[in-house]
C-alpha cells in the first residue's frame, strides 16, 4: 500500500490493474465452497456461472483450456509425465470424474485463484478444479484402499486369466432393471444368439449394494453357474459409482475362480473393481463384446481357416509329389533287377546243363570204352577166340597145370560152344622144359 500515490488522480484502468495485482498478491490460490447458479458453456469454450451461499456470491469461470483438462465437455487430457492407466493421481483426476459435471444447484469445492473482469470492474474467481463437496474424502478413501490392495497383489497381471473363447455360459451380475442390462442382452443375443446367459439381479448403488454385488459373484462362484461374469452397471457419479470401489467387492473379484469382466460406467470411469477383475471392459456394451464372437465373423473364420488349410494341403501334395517323382529316377526299378538276375539265371543254368550232359557223355564214352575192353578180357570173349577152361570134374577146380589133375581122373572141358568130358589117360611135358 506505500507505493500507492493518493496525491495522483488514477484513470479506471490504473485503479483496476492497483486492485488486481493485490488481489493476485493476497489470493494467489485459495478453496471456495459453495452452491452454483446461472451457470452457462457459450459457443467460447468457456465456462460461467456464479458461486453462492446464504451470505454472498462470486462469479466463476473456468477458461475452455482448463475446462477440456477437466473432462467436463470434451476428453480429457492426460499429462505427458503420467503413464497411461494411472489411477487417482492429480494428472488422471478427470478420468475418474465424468460423467459428473457442474450444474446449477450442485454444491462444490472450486480452487483457484481471484482475478478481476476489467471491463465490468468485477472481481471473480478463475478455478483451476471443481468437485462435488465431499468427493476429495471419497478419493482419499480409494487411494488408500488402492494401495492396500495392490500390496496384496490384487492388481498383479500375473494372476489374471484368459478369457474363454466361447463361453457356454455368461452371468451377468447387475441391475435388473439398468440399462445396462439390456445392452448386454442386446449385443450377446445379437452377436451369438445360442448364448446361455444367467441374470443375477443386484443393486448397484446405495447402501449395502456392494455386499449384493459380492454375494452375486460369490455365488456364481458356488454353484458354477457359468464360464465367465460380467459385473458392471451404466455410468453414473463417482457416489453412484461407489460400490465397486469397496472392499468387499474387490474381495469377491480378486476370490472368484471365473473369469470377470468389469464393466462399469463409460470409458472414462475407473474402479477399484477395474483393477481387480481379469479383464476391464470400457461399457458395459463392450463386456458383452468380449465374451462373444460375433455369429458371421466366426463364419468367415472358419471359411477363412478352410481355404487356408485347403491351400496348404495342396502346396504339400505338390511338394510330396514333386519328391516322389524325383526319388523315382533316383531308385532303379526292382523289376530291372529281376530281370537281370532272371537271364543271369538262365545262362547259368544253361551252362550247367551243357557242362553236365558234355560230363555225361565223357563218362558214358569211357564207360563204354571200359566196357568194351572188359568184354574182351571176359571169358567168353576168350573162349570165342578158340580158348577153353579145363576143370576136374569131380569138385570144379580150375586145372591150370597138368601136374593139377591126375591120369584116369575125369576133367570138363569148356568151350566157346559147348563142353567136352574127357578121361585123362596121359601126360606131356612142355615143350620148353
Amino acid at each position: 500500500m506505500d507505493d500507492i500515490n493518493f496525491s495522483r488522480v488514477l484513470t479506471v484502468g490504473e485503479l483496476t490493474g492497483l486492485i488486481t495485482g493485490l488481489l493476485d498478491e493476497a489470493f494467489p490460490s485459495v478453496w471456495v465452497q459453495g452452491e452454483i447458479s446461472g451457470l452457462t458453456t457459450p459457443s467460447s469454450g468457456h465456462v460461467y456461472f456464479t458461486l453462492k451461499d446464504d451470505v454472498a456470491q462470486i462469479r466463476v469461470v473456468i477458461f475452455k483450456n482448463q475446462a477440456r483438462s477437466l473432462g467436463f465437455f470434451a476428453p480429457p487430457v492426460r499429462s505427458a509425465d503420467e503413464p497411461d492407466g494411472t489411477l487417482f493421481s492429480r494428472a488422471a483426476r478427470p478420468n475418474i470424474q465424468p460423467p459428473w459435471r457442474p450444474a446449477d444447484g450442485q454444491h462444490v469445492l472450486v480452487m483457484g485463484r481471484i482475478g478481476v473482469y476489467a471491463p465490468r470492474g468485477e472481481y471473480q474467481l478463475i478455478a483451476d478444479h471443481v468437485e462435488p463437496v465431499g468427493y476429495g474424502a471419497m478419493m482419499l478413501a480409494m487411494e488408500e484402499l488402492k494401495k492396500r490392495l495392490a500390496g496384496k497383489g490384487y492388481f498383479d497381471a500375473d494372476r489374471k486369466r484368459k478369457l474363454p473363447f466361447l463361453p457356454a455360459r455368461i452371468a451377468v451380475v447387475t441391475s435388473a432393471t439398468g440399462a445396462a442390462l439390456f445392452d448386454i442382452l442386446k449385443v450377446i443375443l445379437g452377436r451369438f444368439p445360442k448364448s446361455r446367459i444367467l441374470i443375477v439381479p443386484v443393486r448397484v448403488q446405495g447402501e449395502g449394494a456392494e455386499h449384493e454385488i459380492a454375494r452375486g459373484v460369490q455365488l456364481v462362484n458356488r454353484m458354477r453357474l457359468a464360464d465367465v461374469i460380467i459385473v458392471g452397471r451404466g455410468g453414473g457419479s463417482l457416489e453412484d459409482l461407489w460400490a465397486f470401489n469397496t472392499e468387499v467387492v474387490a474381495d469377491a473379484l480378486f476370490a472368484s475362480e471365473i473369469p470377470v469382466i468389469s464393466a462399469v460406467g463409460h470409458e472414462i470411469d475407473f474402479t477399484i473393481a477395474d483393477l481387480v477383475a481379469d479383464v476391464r471392459a470400457p461399457t458395459p456394451t463392450a463386456a458383452a463384446q468380449l465374451v462373444t464372437p460375433k455369429l458371421d465373423d466366426l463364419f468367415m473364420t472358419l471359411d477363412t481357416i478352410q481355404q487356408r488349410m485347403t491351400a496348404q494341403m495342396r502346396y504339400r501334395a505338390a511338394r510330396y509329389r514333386e519328391r516322389l517323382v524325383t526319388l523315382g529316377m533316383r531308385i532303379k526299378s526292382p523289376k530291372q533287377d529281376i530281370d537281370r538276375f532272371a537271364l543271369r539265371f538262365a545262362m547259368a543254368s544253361s551252362r550247367l546243363r551243357s557242362a553236365v550232359d558234355a560230363r555225361v557223355y565223357e563218362r558214358k564214352s569211357a564207360l563204354a570204352s571200359l566196357s568194351h575192353a572188359l568184354a574182351r578180357l571176359s571169358p567168353e570173349a576168350v573162349l570165342a577166340r578158340g580158348y577153353s577152361i579145363t576143370e576136374r570134374a569131380d569138385d570144379g577146380k580150375i586145372v591150370r597145370s597138368a601136374s593139377d589133375i591126375d591120369i584116369g581122373r575125369t576133367a570138363r572141358i569148356r568151350l566157346h560152344e559147348g563142353t567136352l568130358i574127357a578121361d585123362i589117360i596121359g601126360k606131356e611135358p612142355d615143350e620148353e622144359s
